[in-house]
């Protein structure tokens, strides 16, 4: 059976709530983006940019790869500046409590019976996705743009005027 774009990014990131409307419409929006940034790589017509059925499986793995990427990414500025579309405040926190004046705290206890003392850091998670894109793009004989690095060893998508 084969596999969907929505499969391989459930597959990266089995996190994210499916089941919420807002996470599938946003889903929707960033695979479109990602269809569209890849039409020329991939020798897509117009026609066939939306169409999953038009792409293969390695294209559809790629596409669902680079979604996942780009879901972490957005992640992660939200939790470090918040989300003005969502009105998400910033959430990068670990106290779960804390009171001043009788000098109360309470914290969440990771356990590993639950995973939830797994940890990976977003810089990790990131540089694992985006050598999965670009091992699928070379396997699939494309040169993406966010596999190429500038001077300063950044992703020329972060790449601001000359550096």
């Amino acid at each position: 059976m084969p596999l969907t774009i929505k499969d391989i990014i459930q597959n990266r990131l089995p996190f994210l709530n499916y089941s919420d409307t807002t996470v599938d419409a946003r889903l929707d929006k960033i695979i479109s983006e990602v269809q569209w940034t890849l039409q020329k790589p991939l020798g897509k017509d117009d026609a066939d940019v939306e169409l999953e059925a038009s792409y293969s499986q390695q294209e559809i793995i790629l596409i669902g790869v680079y979604v996942a990427y780009l879901v972490v990414l957005r992640k992660a500025f939200t939790t470090l500046a918040g989300d003005t579309e969502t009105s998400e405040e910033a959430s990068a926190k670990t106290l779960k409590k804390a009171k001043a004046d009788v000098v109360e705290a309470e914290f969440h206890i990771s356990k590993a019976s639950d995973g939830s003392s797994i940890q990976l850091d977003t810089e990790t998670l990131l540089a694992s996705l985006k050598k999965e894109i670009c091992d699928t793009a070379a396997l699939l004989g494309i040169t993406l743009v966010i596999c190429q690095v500038c001077k300063k060893g950044l992703p020329f998508a972060f790449r601001v005027n000359q550096w």
